[in-house]
């Protein structure tokens, strides 16, 4: 998995355990992480890979 796929896990579960759950938990933070990771290029689009099979 990804980095930016685990950012959204971790704020699905916080949303939920809000909603279902009554917990005082905000997934606000998980978003201006989510902000700060982009801004300093840890987390991005992807880039294409070549899939071809290769002799080795």
């Amino acid at each position: 998995m990804t980095l930016g796929i685990d950012i959204g896990v971790i704020k699905m579960i916080i949303t939920h355990a809000a909603a279902v759950h009554g917990l005082d938990i905000s997934p606000e933070p998980v978003d201006l992480a989510r902000v700060a990771l982009k801004r300093l290029g840890l987390i991005g689009k992807g880039t294409e890979r070549d899939r071809r099979p290769h002799d080795g």
